[in-house]
């Protein structure tokens, strides 16, 4: 199960204060008026459990940024899901 976090704009954040500054008013109350928004940690492929990194090598003697995603594979057709490492999904699980 994910865990959602809720975070506030800072620019929302920071124009609150400014108006409890102004009205005298308390900055912990403005803060706590500050519309949140609720979002998802998520975790990119090249620190997923399900990711397996491509063992081609490119020509610079690197590895390669693409893998495929033992999570999203289909199982019917058997085709590989390929991902770049920076991409993610919500079905990512940090490896240990």
């Amino acid at each position: 199960m994910k865990k959602h976090i809720k975070y506030i704009r800072k620019d929302y954040a920071l124009a609150n204060v400014q108006w409890a500054l102004e009205n005298h008013s308390p900055v912990d109350e403005a803060i706590e008026r500050t519309v949140t928004e609720d979002v998802a940690m998520v975790v990119r492929c090249k620190e997923c459990a399900y990711w397996n990194r491509s063992s081609e090598i490119m020509p610079d003697g690197g590895k390669s940024d693409y893998g495929w995603c033992g999570k999203l594979l289909d199982s019917d057709s058997e085709t590989e899901v390929v991902t770049s490492e920076k991409d993610f999904c919500s079905f990512g699980e940090r490896q240990c």
